[in-house]
């Protein structure tokens, strides 16, 4: 008989659009927390090719759950299948799975042969299987009967059995669709990417085990080469000892300008204290009704502490800590627990460094699907901004229109939350400039001058990070170049920059230094690493420049300085590398430098006093 499936739409459903391994290997994960497991382990074995390359033969995810008997094993491969049937049920227990698609599609997603061992009492282990390939040869999408067996011995070496009593192991093999060939690196690929999702029952103490072993030939067994535990990543970063603790800790102890800071929050190597506010003026529980039943979600705010965005330094996105705060989203959505997507969601722009110092968790649980839209694979929601409503009624509305303003509700209660976090945020920054004196400096030291800390950030985001640190004779060579530039500088300060340029990765600096060149910017670079350096005898620097070194006038210096440092970039570009090019540009530089200076001393132009009028502490009183 003809069905409405065949082992061709089979294989089709290997592009089910997981975004990597991490995600296919949280639906596995899923359905063991549903199962009422604590521990979890993901175990890849690797062995080794014939040019003795390593590769992942087989991916197993174990845990300690309650096991499934023989009628739901049977089932558990089959796409549609689910023991979640009772929505209420569901959002009591906080169920994740629900559609019955996770276990079949993200298995082969990555692999051609699927195997499920359950067991609900010691000894009594029973399989079932699903292999790819031997559907397609035989054209059918029948599965094999379950049938008790016996763990693999490789099994036993990994401690993958969890718990003798009760447990269910999943075997990926034939893994041709992987992120990654070796198991390490998808270790690390999933180390953050797990501690995310799964954060808040990691907190609860729930734990996520990542081992890799590799194959011995000649003894014929397994060693475990790399073990990790998957640790909480909680983007509103309001728990306490999360992966962020690891870089609070390094640069606690650093010895760098932030250090002091970043001391308070760091209790350990891997213990911190929360980086974040929670701010319960702005959290919220949302309901919304319709067609009789009301849906409950919550809003949960958050913002950095002031040292976190302040660390003793006027940019604190410019650090490692800062870093890890701008690579995540600053919205996250999280269902019955698990976070299920993370975006912008169309309420801010991400290329504003400040939108990092502020997060929204939305909490809701699988009531709301269809509401919010949400993908079968559990990798995002359906959403963003609308104000748009149409014309809603509560009790005879379909479920695209109930969805239409459902959507325009939240984003109307998300749009306010935003905003007021947004509003928050700027205060403490302005607040803490204003309570400041612009750093003159990179490293604290009057002897160099840097650009402004905006500049600095605007020359990352545009131009990116260096990809690594400086090497050695790197380093050498530009404490070099700037002992050549600034001779009465100490050596250990040079030291100290060339650290900071390296914290930062920056691709190019503005240092300002007084020069008899007329030109008001000369450039040097070293190793791709470009220095503009501004001339502090050249009189727009001492008329013009010199006043803008304040807070309430950064924005302005620092367009000054990006409007020379984009000159400076494309002097380096390669289409100017010949060297009669060059000629030419450093002699219209020096030129335009004569012509800019006499411009400003003909004309007497001085910016200090208008600059001094705009400090609010030299304003004339009203009368």
């Amino acid at each position: 008989m003809k069905t409405f499936f065949s082992a061709a739409a089979l294989a089709s459903m290997r592009s089910s659009g997981y975004r990597h391994t991490t995600y296919a290997l949280a639906e596995l994960v899923d359905n063991s927390f549903d199962a009422g497991a604590t521990k979890t382990k993901i175990i890849f074995f690797e062995k080794r090719d014939g040019n003795n390359r390593r590769y992942i033969d087989e991916i197993i995810v174990s845990d300690n759950g309650l096991g499934m008997p023989e009628e739901v094993l049977y089932s558990c491969l089959t796409f549609g299948a689910t023991t979640n049937t009772n929505l209420a049920t569901m959002v009591t227990e906080k169920k994740m799975g629900k559609f019955g698609f996770g276990l079949p599609n993200a298995s082969l997603s990555q692999c051609k042969f699927i195997k499920v061992y359950s067991w609900q009492k010691s000894g009594a282990v029973l399989s079932t299987k699903l292999d790819l390939q031997e559907s397609l040869d035989q054209n059918t999408i029948d599965l094999p009967p379950v049938q008790p067996e016996s763990l693999p011995s490789h099994y036993e070496q990994a401690s993958a059995v969890l718990d003798k009593k009760h447990g269910v192991i999943i075997s990926w093999q034939k893994c041709d669709m992987l992120s990654a060939v070796k198991g390490e690196t998808l270790c690390d690929l999933a180390q953050p990417t797990l501690g995310q999702i799964y954060r808040h029952l990691l907190a609860k103490g729930s734990t996520i085990q990542l081992e890799v072993y590799d194959f011995n030939e000649s003894k014929n067994s397994y060693t475990q080469r790399h073990a990790y535990k998957v640790i909480p990543n909680d983007p509103l970063f309001l728990m306490s000892n999360t992966q962020i603790a690891e870089t609070l800790h390094k640069l606690a102890n650093s010895g760098l300008a932030f250090s002091k800071s970043y001391k308070s929050f760091s209790t350990g190597e891997t213990t911190c204290r929360p980086t974040n506010i929670r701010q319960d003026d702005l959290c919220q529980h949302v309901t919304f009704r319709w067609q009789g039943k009301t849906y409950k979600l919550e809003i949960v705010a958050s913002a950095a502490h002031i040292d976190i965005q302040k660390p003793g330094i006027k940019i604190g996105a410019s650090t490692e800590v800062g870093t890890l705060y701008g690579k995540r989203d600053s919205i996250s959505f999280v269902r019955a627990n698990r976070e299920i997507a993370t975006g912008d969601f169309g309420f801010y722009r991400k290329t504003e460094p400040q939108h990092r110092w502020w997060s929204i968790e939305v909490k809701f649980d699988a009531d709301l699907d269809n509401l919010l839209n949400v993908y079968n694979t559990k990798q995002g929601v359906n959403f963003t901004y609308t104000d748009q409503t149409p014309g809603f009624d509560e009790y005879t509305s379909t479920l695209p229109v109930a969805r239409e303003e459902f959507q325009a509700m939240l984003s109307n209660k998300l749009q306010s939350t935003y905003s007021e976090l947004w509003k928050l945020v700027r205060k403490q920054g302005r607040e803490w400039d204003e309570q400041q004196t612009l750093p003159d400096t990179i490293d604290g030291s009057p002897e160099i001058v840097g650009g402004t800390a905006t500049t600095n950030t605007a020359l990352t985001i545009t131009d990116g990070k260096r990809d690594s640190v400086f090497a050695d004779d790197e380093k050498q060579k530009l404490a070099q170049r700037l002992a050549e530039k600034f001779p009465e500088v100490p050596e250990a300060v040079i030291k100290n920059a060339i650290v900071q340029f390296e914290v930062a990765r920056l691709k190019s600096v503005v240092l300002y230094h007084a020069s008899a060149d007329q030109s008001l910017w000369t450039m040097t670079q070293v190793h791709g690493f470009l220095i503009t350096l501004i001339n502090k005898n050249h009189s727009f620097y001492t008329n013009i420049m010199l006043p803008l070194r304040q807070p309430q006038t950064e924005q302005a210096l620092a367009a000054l300085e990006l409007f020379i440092s984009s000159l400076s970039a494309e002097e380096y570009s390669p289409h100017f590398m010949q060297s009669e090019k060059r000629t030419i540009l450093e002699e219209f530089r020096a030129y335009v430098g004569i012509h800019l200076n006499a411009y400003i001393r003909d004309n007497a132009i001085d910016l200090e006093s208008t600059v001094a009028l705009m400090n609010p502490a030299n304003a004339p009183a009203l009368e």
